[in-house]
């Protein structure tokens, strides 16, 4: 046991002894008053009063440990606390294997069916998109692949749609498979074992190979009734964060922080913020800790913006989803949390629930 120890309990005893011999003391006055109404020193009950002080000087000396078990605990955990150990380990647990892609039974079904009943109308071989292959996936990611159609195939964006997903429900044994129409794209679910797929249908927008720009259909049952399309490039998303190892470890941590704590910022909404925040200067610190503060402060000053472009659509806002409401209590959610994170580093236990 410490000298700190002992001073704890030294005066936890001492503040316990005065305490009992107050007590005991105050008692036996009463007693004399109610008896005789006065009090004299020689009808004091020395015994019972040291036995008083020494029970609750025991009592205290227990508490006085107690709180420098207590105290000396937490200041001992957060002496010891490395706050980049910590981070690279909530990386580590949230990593996703880059050869998840390649080793995707369901996935590999998808593109089986794809090459055998769609060749004809395929512009090139079926395209990986998504977190898994841009390395900035974290558990729970789904696996996402574009089948990327001919210009001129389809009369219409949602005969395109309509056809991928009734080939999958055709081709895939519905005992084995659900498949779901979303918004912009089938899924297509495993039952056996959870595996998830998105199959995004795009049509290009021109014959030329090297122009990867394509059209996607918007499913009007999962945007309130509106059938409609919209513009990107899978190219143009992926190369976002290529060559860029430390804002993909950002991006990663972000969205675990987002997963964890519900709060509905989606993978390219975190990428276009990491990356935004990097080229403007906004993280400037190169400690996982320290970048990760100066990005939740990022996003939640823009957060609350009317627009953040896609930057392989000028024309979709991908902030559009959120109310004005929702817009606030975001950018309220990530400040404090920044501010908690950049006043006590142990913080981070909390908001990664560990």
């Amino acid at each position: 046991m410490n000298s700190q120890a002992i001073q704890y309990i030294k005066r936890g005893a001492l503040l316990g002894f005065l305490a009992g011999a107050g007590i005991d003391l105050y008692q036996q006055y009463q007693q004399q008053q109610q008896d005789t109404n006065t009090f004299q020193w020689k009808r004091v009950d020395w015994r019972s009063m040291i036995k008083m002080a020494a029970l609750l000087a025991l009592l205290g000396a227990v508490v006085g440990w107690l709180i420098h078990w207590l105290t000396n605990d937490k200041s001992v955990e957060k002496a010891n606390f490395s706050e980049s150990d910590f981070l690279e380990k909530v990386l580590a647990d949230q990593q996703v294997a880059g050869s998840a892609a390649k080793t995707s039974a369901l996935l590999n079904q998808i593109t089986d069916v794809a090459r055998s009943e769609w060749s004809q109308y395929l512009a090139m071989a079926p395209v990986l998109l998504g977190s898994v292959i841009d390395r900035t996936a974290i558990l729970g990611s789904d696996l996402d692949v574009m089948t990327v159609f001919k210009k001129d195939s389809f009369k219409t964006l949602g005969s395109m749609f309509r056809f991928v997903h009734d080939s999958c429900q055709h081709h895939l044994n519905e005992k084995y498979y659900s498949v779901r129409a979303q918004k912009r794209s089938i899924g297509v679910t495993d039952r056996r074992t959870g595996e998830h797929v998105d199959v995004v249908p795009a049509r290009k927008l021109s014959f030329a190979l090297a122009d990867q720009n394509v059209k996607l259909f918007v499913n009007p049952e999962r945007n309130e009734g509106i059938a409609t399309s919209i513009k990107t490039n899978p190219q143009i998303h992926r190369r976002l964060v290529v060559n860029r190892p430390f804002e993909r470890k950002i991006v990663r941590l972000v969205r675990t922080y987002a997963r964890i704590n519900d709060i509905p910022l989606t993978n390219i909404i975190v990428k276009n913020m990491v990356v935004k925040a990097a080229n403007s200067g906004y993280i400037v610190s190169r400690s996982l800790k320290e970048a990760l503060v100066e990005t939740l402060h990022y996003i939640a000053e823009h957060v609350t913006d009317e627009v953040l472009l896609d930057k392989a659509n000028s024309n979709n806002n991908l902030l559009s989803k959120f109310s004005p409401k929702e817009k606030q209590r975001i950018s309220d959610q990530l400040r404090k949390d920044a501010l908690a994170i950049a006043e006590n580093s142990m913080h981070l236990k909390n908001i990664y629930d560990a």
